[in-house]
């Protein structure tokens, strides 16, 4: 009984809480200019409904946008998915845009965290055994006083033309960086591990 409280209690303070630090965050992503990343999202959706798909209405899920290289989480990163997902069902008809909120489940459910996805096929099979046709990541790097959203996404057609859906430059939207910004992308992204182990109701293993 303690054991499941201490899992429902976990999983409120995740979903319902806003640490000060994030606040300050989201204020500073606030003052960004917020065209870019819904151009991104409005493209990325254009893709996906062109793309050769058996579906008639796709279904995908925004993994989280990870540092430099799956499984390298980031405060930031997780913010920046949250947004282009959301961003991303305004601008998909058509497209069926899973709500974040089932990857934050298999992950608390499965005993694991985002820094176990650590590579795009992982992030791919978690995605389809959540009824995802594909997924979109995204990495982000720091370079010139910017920081850079690149996409990368996965499952929407054969491994060697996946990259035909979308052209390099296209895939990518850059912030001006700041102190918040950038201590945000060292910082690692939500981590939900409840006191005391429960039994997994998958077979994953990373």
């Amino acid at each position: 009984m303690k054991a499941t409280y201490s899992l429902i209690a976990s999983a409120f303070l995740w979903f319902s809480s806003t640490p000060t630090g994030a606040q300050d965050l989201v204020s500073t992503l606030n003052r960004v200019d917020q065209t870019h990343l819904d151009s991104l999202a409005a493209l990325a959706a254009r893709k996906i409904r062109q793309a050769k798909l058996a579906e008639k209405e796709p279904k995908v899920l925004v993994m989280d946008f990870f540092r430099n290289s799956p499984g390298e989480s980031s405060q930031l990163g997780t913010l920046l998915a949250d947004r282009f997902s959301e961003s991303l069902a305004s601008y998909s008809p058509g497209n069926q845009i899973l709500d974040r909120k089932v990857l934050k489940d298999f992950l608390f459910e499965n005993w694991t965290t985002l820094d176990d996805l650590k590579s795009n096929e992982i992030c791919l099979a978690v995605a389809r055994e959540l009824g995802a046709t594909g997924a979109i990541l995204g990495t982000l790097a720091e370079n010139n006083g910017h920081i850079t959203l690149t996409l990368h996404p996965v499952g929407f057609g054969p491994l060697e033309k996946e990259d035909d859906i979308f052209a390099w430059r296209d895939r990518t939207v850059s912030f001006p960086t700041s102190e918040e910004l950038h201590t945000a992308r060292y910082q690692p992204g939500p981590n939900l591990l409840p006191q005391s182990r429960p039994t997994p109701r998958g077979a994953w293993s990373f």
